[in-house]
């Protein structure tokens, strides 16, 4: 691989290449080395990244971008021929993710390039303007991720439309500990009662006690429990278990089955004597928690028992406790995640189009079609106001 090219201001241009024939144990060696020198971050850590890339059968094109014989950018591209109607087709191009939605119902997070530290904006700048310039595609797909990840891509004038947006929510637990602030009283009065009230009720029943699951073997059979009431709780709505999906559950086990001892996962069980109330499934890096999923035992003849709530509460309290810094729920804008958080971030999953004709045709009829939906609901409006007035005139 050339050296890196000198710019104008002296700093080191990165070379980039992308190549289809790389062995996984040669990524695997070169993704754990950079990681020594990334940001940490589990969605890229070679636990997240390995298990994933391992489960895959597809093609894929590996992007390196060295200085001086370094490594210093890598990224995993999967190509996927898209047909969003009868008449769009388009060759996407995705970062981390495969197209498939049952694939990619694992949803990664914070995704971007595993890239070094002391380089980071400019060999993900340098990786999309050569995506741009070397690669055949029509659209680039890249998310769940925080906006200077899409900045790079931005910074090239090309169309960006947005799939998923969404707010994510955090604890900061080491501001908590250095004003020596207990975490219920950061909430509002409404949430403190709600889960003071609901304590009160689970303690009639017995304790309240957090467990983390000491092995792999414990794990596993809790992901089995937390699958079934996973499954029970989203079975009559539009948005189904994850688990009802074999390559999700499949995906996940491997996940634990070969990380959860290096303690970068936990599986957590809150309970009340010895009625469980729900299963956490987080993520430990940097010594940071990402909340990843929960499934909570709902009980319809007691509506003040709050098993989100409590459970979440019990377990931020846990990680404080722990000396732990931060406690990200992550995506997904819910109320229990806006009631127990104090900060806020961004995450998007966009595509970026390259011209196209079609394309054009595709929004100019999307346009029409937004129209006559508006155009429906006011008139569907003015005629509910107009017997509203002739009632009373």
């Amino acid at each position: 691989m050339p050296n890196g090219k000198e710019t104008n201001n002296n700093m080191l241009e990165p070379e980039v290449a992308f190549k289809r024939n790389i062995s996984f144990n040669e990524i695997a060696q070169a993704w754990c080395s950079l990681y020594e020198n990334a940001k940490p971050n589990f969605f890229l850590s070679w636990e997240w990244i390995g298990t994933w890339l391992s489960s895959l059968s597809t093609p894929y094109i590996v992007c390196v971008a060295k200085i001086n014989n370094e490594t210093v950018g890598l990224g995993i591209l999967i190509e996927k021929k898209s047909r969003r109607n009868v008449f769009v087709s388009s060759n996407q191009l995705l970062l981390h993710k495969t197209g498939d939605q049952s694939k990619d119902q694992i949803w990664i997070e914070y995704n971007d390039f595993l890239l070094h530290a002391r380089y980071e904006n400019s060999v993900r700048r340098k990786f999309a303007e050569q995506i741009l310039k070397q690669l055949e595609w029509d659209e680039f797909v890249i998310g769940a991720s925080q906006d200077e990840v899409l900045t790079a891509f931005r910074g090239l004038q090309i169309k960006e439309s947005t799939i998923w947006r969404s707010l994510s929510f955090k604890v900061d637990l080491k501001a908590l500990r250095l004003s020596n602030t207990s975490y219920i009283n950061t909430l509002s009065k409404n949430t403190r009662y709600q889960i003071n009230r609901s304590v009160k009720e689970y303690e009639k029943i017995g304790k309240l006690e957090l467990i983390v699951a000491k092995n792999t073997e414990e794990a596993l059979n809790w992901l089995d429990e937390a699958a079934e009431v996973h499954i029970k709780r989203w079975e009559n709505t539009t948005t189904q278990s994850g688990f009802n999906n074999p390559y999700f559950k499949s995906f996940h086990q491997s996940l634990i089955s070969k990380h959860l001892e290096s303690g970068s996962i936990e599986i957590i069980k809150i309970q009340a004597g010895h009625e469980i109330i729900a299963f956490l499934y987080n993520f430990i890096q940097n010594n940071e928690v990402k909340f990843y999923l929960c499934a909570n035992r709902f009980n319809n003849k007691n509506r003040k028992l709050k098993p989100g709530l409590v459970s979440q509460c019990v377990a931020i309290e846990y990680y404080l406790e722990q000396g732990f810094s931060y406690y990200d729920f992550m995506g997904g804008d819910s109320q229990y995640k806006r009631s127990l958080s104090q900060e806020t971030d961004i995450l998007t999953l966009a595509y970026f189009s390259k011209p196209k004709t079609i394309f054009a045709l595709e929004l100019f009829l999307k346009e029409i079609k937004n129209r006559i939906k508006l155009f429906k609901k006011n008139r569907s409006n003015l005629a509910m106001l107009s017997k509203i007035v002739t009632r009373f005139i």
